[in-house]
């Protein structure tokens, strides 16, 4: 048959079968050829067969040698075919199937580049920030006789040239050296080899692809018919980065002090740099952006973003350090091209040394991570504060600096002028000043005991901070100097607010002042003391001692520091000689600097021995010696003369208190006291005795009688039995009562209750101060003892130590004259009390002081018990009329205003 096969493109890129053949076979036939039947199998498989078709009618004046065609369509995109073809004539006869055609694949070969693949994409236009592309279409690679493959044909719907097919193109950028970062993919036209067109005339085509300005670009294009395979690419040159270079100059650093940030007082050192830089770019409306829009197709001006110091110590094999990179922010200043930025000390590595000098070196960095190349080393930078020193030089003897304004015994007054900065260079530091404003100084001072040998002992006074702009002289006040040592002051600075990392915290050498002699006075022996007795209630007896302290020892009225003074006593006693007489020293006491004392001072002893005669020596001194003892004082006894009543005085007695006849009550004037003692016990005693009608109670009456009659017993007590019995006690002055009433009462009263019937009393107060130990009464003599100096001068008397004054006399004969004078002394007597009664006999009939007769008595109150004798009632009636006291029992105390 002849059978001929093509891939037929139809109108937007339909891929048919077309098969051609003869028309008329080659070897003719007896009968024309009316119909044909193709058939077709993909890859191997079972043929498939399609229907039969009329053969189209040949064209007039045709040739036998015409070819026939026909389009297969419905057919696989991809798949591999072969086809087979049969002719058959009016009869219904048909020829054998012809030989299988070349396999024909339903499949367009991708689109390739005309040029040859370097140049066939070309840059059209590069920007900083992208890029413009251009190529011609691609075309379908043609197929001619010798092609393995069956030829390719495009066949026009209409009159004219076919139109060209649309096929998928691939945009591939890849950065240099690395992958892809970016497709771009469109739909554009592709053309066929075969076709006679003039290929030049085809439009170019274009894509614009964004871009990183500081990344340099490969690019490709490729091209396909959907979904096949993709063919050749094209490739372009390479794109560099689109950056202007950046460049940095030789920097210039200085120190400065400043604020700390957050804290306002504090200060901090900072490294300012200054350095030119180029390629930066600030205000996009300034002149750099302007010439940036000049010269945007070449480069583009980035920004600072990040700056980076190194450091290295001169006179020192070291490498350079680098420091941690910091941000720029708004360290850039744009009309000048010049970077300016200030760091922080302490952010720099541990190799900056405070005191030495180093060097600097920069480089910036842009948006993009792109670092300049180190610059040139700045000139020497010194990481210290100037140094500080005395204005004028130091002398060996001192006091060229500090200066002694003014010397007294126990203070000085120091002065000095501000010390000064010293830089080791000619260029004096302006970033320095806010931390050469303060001044610290130490003043420390040695002291050793004048005109000895000894070391030196060092002191620390003070450290005081002062302002520069000050008054330019400074002084301090030295006090509580000891005068008895020498002095000198050193004197030392440095500056207050030097802040970390930049210089140490050493003073500088100490100035001294001239030598401060000692200046301590002798200390004079007081004369002779004087004392005094005092006393009171809370604390008792106690000597008081008076003497004139030395003049050195006073500052103005005021004891001086350390100012103290010692006594000691000397007991004297009957019994005691001379020459075994021993001193015993009591403890020193410290005066009180800040009470104010004239020269006259005192001190109390406490604790004496009451009874006794004491002679007193003084000395003074203070915290460094002692003064001599001075002479004995006079001696002084210490005693006191008892309470005593007002010559004139006597008891007042009240009879049938509350209606009883057994009762009275006492009062009386109280006793005048010594010195300011207040609180007084009043003791009360009872004279009792019988009472006989021959006799008119006097007591005087009573001895004479006795003696005349022989009567006298051996305790010297008449035959009528007189008893002298303390009976109860009264106190006054306490500080309650005295609270309650407002003052000291004007009459004390005492109450006695168990007066027996038929007797004679007389009572009699004395009175002693309950503040007042054993022992510390005068014995009372014979004249009057209202002159408290004359009783208390007197020297004590051997004997018991008694308690109260009536009892110096119990020595005496009861019956004696001297016994009733002597008590008369020391207190009162009240008048002769007479109690009615009974007679001596037993009278069961006769009334008592209970108001009946003793058998009626006896008959209510059989087995009970007297309250004031704890007797019975059956015992007291047989032992009537009592042969004792009745004591205090029923004692009761008051007090009337």
């Amino acid at each position: 048959v002849g059978l001929q096969v093509a891939l037929a493109v139809g109108s937007g890129g339909l891929l048919q079968a077309l098969l051609s053949w003869p028309r008329e076979p080659p070897d003719g036939a007896v009968l024309p050829i009316e119909r044909y039947q193709a058939r077709q199998r993909c890859r191997g498989g079972e043929w498939i067969e399609f229907a039969a078709t009329e053969l189209p009618a040949a064209e007039s004046g045709s040739s036998s040698l015409e070819v026939v065609e026909c389009r297969l369509g419905e057919l696989q995109r991809g798949e591999r075919y072969e086809f087979s073809m049969r002719l058959g004539n009016g009869l219904g006869r048909w020829s054998e199937w012809s030989a299988p055609s070349v396999p024909l694949t339903l499949e367009l070969p991708a689109p390739a580049p005309r040029e040859a693949a370097e140049g066939a994409l070309q840059i059209a236009m590069l920007k900083a920030t992208s890029v413009r592309l251009a190529w011609r279409p691609f075309c379908v690679p043609g197929r001619n006789e010798h092609a393995s493959e069956p030829p390719i044909v495009q066949q026009a719907e209409g009159p004219g040239p076919p139109e060209p097919i649309l096929a998928e193109y691939e945009v591939v950028v890849r950065e240099a050296g690395g992958g892809i970062v970016d497709l771009l993919q469109r739909e554009e036209v592709a053309y066929f080899e075969e076709l006679p067109a003039d290929s030049e005339e085809a439009p170019w085509l274009e894509a614009e692809v964004a871009l990183e300005p500081h990344k340099a670009y490969d690019f490709q294009v490729r091209a396909r018919f959907r979904p096949g395979p993709w063919g050749p690419s094209a490739t372009s040159r390479r794109a560099p980065p689109r950056l202007q270079p950046i460049a940095v100059g030789t920097p210039s650093a200085a120190l400065l002090v400043r604020p700390q940030l957050g804290t306002g007082s504090r200060l901090e050192a900072a490294l300012r740099v200054e350095s030119g830089v180029r390629g930066f770019r600030g205000d996009p409306e300034g002149r750099e952006g302007r010439m940036q829009q000049r010269l945007e197709l070449e480069r583009k001006f980035v920004s600072l973003a990040q700056f980076q110091l190194r450091s290295r110590t001169l006179d020192m094999d070291e490498d350079w350090v680098e420091w941690p990179a910091l941000m720029a922010g708004s360290d850039y200043i744009v009309s000048d091209n010049r970077a300016c930025f200030e760091v922080p000390l302490q952010v720099a590595p541990a190799s900056l040394t405070a005191g030495l000098e180093h060097v600097f070196s920069l480089r910036c960095s842009d948006e993009y991570g792109r670092w300049t190349s180190w610059s040139e080393a700045s000139d020497s930078v010194a990481t210290r504060m100037p140094e500080l020193g005395p204005p004028h030089p130091e002398s060996t003897e001192g006091g060229a600096n500090l200066r002694l304004a003014a010397v007294g015994g126990r203070s000085v007054m120091l002065e000095w002028a501000h010390f000064r900065p010293r830089w080791l260079d000619s260029a004096v530091q302006s970033g320095l000043d806010p931390a050469l404003q303060r001044v610290e100084y130490r003043l420390r001072m040695t002291r050793r005991l004048g005109g000895s040998q000894d070391d030196w002992v060092s002191f620390a006074v003070c450290e005081k901070v002062c302002e520069r702009r000050s008054a330019n002289m400074l002084n301090h006040e030295v006090t509580n100097l000891q005068e008895d040592f020498e002095y000198a002051f050193h004197l030392a600075a440095r500056w207050s607010c030097v802040p970390p990392y930049l210089a140490s915290k050493d003073w500088t050498a100490e100035v001294s002042s001239t030598l401060v002699p000692a200046r301590l006075l002798d200390l004079r022996s007081p004369a002779a003391p004087r004392l005094e007795l005092a006393a009171s209630d809370r604390e008792g007896l106690c000597l008081q001692v008076h003497w004139v302290s030395d003049p050195v020892l006073r500052d103005s009225g005021f004891p001086v520091v350390g100012a103290r003074y010692q006594l000691r006593v000397l007991r004297l006693g009957v019994a005691c000689k001379a020459e075994e007489e021993v001193w015993q020293e009591h403890p020193p006491v410290l005066e009180d600097a800040e009470k104010k004392s004239p020269c006259e001072a005192s001190g109390r002893l406490w604790g004496l021995p009451a009874g006794a005669s004491y002679q007193v020596c003084v000395r003074v001194g203070d915290d460094r010696r002692w003064s001599s003892w001075s002479p004995a004082s006079e001696p002084l006894a210490l005693v006191l003369p008892p309470p005593a009543p007002t010559v004139g005085d006597a008891i007042e007695l009240a009879r049938n208190v509350r209606g009883a006849t057994n009762a009275t009550r006492l009062r009386w004037r109280p006793f005048r006291a010594a010195l300011d003692l207040r609180c007084i016990e009043y003791k009360v005693s009872a004279l009792e005795w019988p009472h006989d009608s021959d006799f008119d109670g006097s007591p005087q009456i009573q001895r004479v009688a006795d003696k005349a009659t022989g009567a006298t017993s051996a305790n010297g007590l008449g035959q009528r039995q007189r008893l002298f019995s303390t009976v109860g006690y009264v106190t006054t002055g306490s500080r309650a009562q005295c609270s309650e009433l407002g003052h000291q009462p004007d009459r004390v009263e005492w109450g006695f209750e168990g007066l027996r019937p038929a007797m004679c009393y007389r009572f009699f107060v004395c009175a002693r101060y309950t503040a007042l130990p054993i022992g510390a009464l005068v014995p009372p003599s014979g004249t009057s003892t209202s002159s408290l100096d004359k009783v208390a001068a007197r020297p004590p008397v051997d004997g018991p130590l008694l308690m109260w004054p009536s009892e110096h006399f119990e020595h005496l004969p009861v019956d004696g004259d001297a016994w009733e004078a002597s008590m008369s002394m020391v207190g009162i007597w009240s008048g002769v009390l007479h109690t009615p009664g009974v007679p001596q006999a037993r009278q069961l009939n006769t009334v008592d002081e209970r108001g009946s007769t003793p058998k009626e008595y006896l008959d209510d109150n059989k087995g009970a018990v007297d309250q004031r004798t704890h007797q019975s009632v059956e015992a007291w009636l047989g032992s009537w009329p009592p042969e004792t006291s009745p004591g205090a029992g029923d004692a009761a105390i008051g007090v009337r205003n």
